[in-house]
């Protein structure tokens, strides 16, 4: 099967499993058309999932997304570090913070929105990542508030 569009992103969560055909062949076909690939280490078995079936020859690894939290730096870091562990990669296309950022006194603390900003704009220096999305849950923030982001996620 081949899907012309390669703007495709192919979902993986925890219910993946490599004794399934169906997901495996479900991978192939995301792997063979130049999917995205979006997952998370808090979603169990995606990596080990991910790593399986990955043909590293493709570079899936440059259309993944992660998941992650952003409500402090500390976290933050956390969850970058044990994604590039978990998935066993050194760099991907982008992480996708879900929509808690740092609060302090019932607003956002830019000061460690800052810190979390100045983080990733490194990490894209490096070329580690390529992009950054927040996660947005409706009518929670402005969009103008937290422009910082290469695009938006919606839920």
């Amino acid at each position: 099967m081949h899907v012309p569009n390669k703007n495709f992103v192919y979902g993986m969560g925890s219910f993946f499993n490599l004794l399934n055909s169906e997901h495996r062949k479900c991978f192939k076909i995301a792997q063979e058309n130049g999917f995205f690939f979006h997952s998370s280490i808090s979603y169990p078995g995606s990596s080990l999932f991910f790593k399986s079936l990955n043909d590293k020859k493709l570079e899936n690894h440059k259309r993944l997304i992660l998941k992650i939290a952003g409500y402090s730096y500390d976290q933050l870091r956390f969850e970058i570090d044990e994604s590039f562990k978990e998935f066993d990669i050194s760099e991907l296309y982008a992480f996708q913070i879900w929509e808690k950022l740092p609060y302090k006194n019932g607003s956002i603390n830019f000061a460690e929105l800052n810190k979390i900003i100045y983080y990733i704009e490194d990490l894209k220096k490096q070329n580690i990542i390529n992009k950054i999305f927040f996660q947005l849950e409706p009518n929670l923030f402005e969009i103008n508030e937290i422009d910082f982001f290469d695009g938006y996620a919606f839920y």
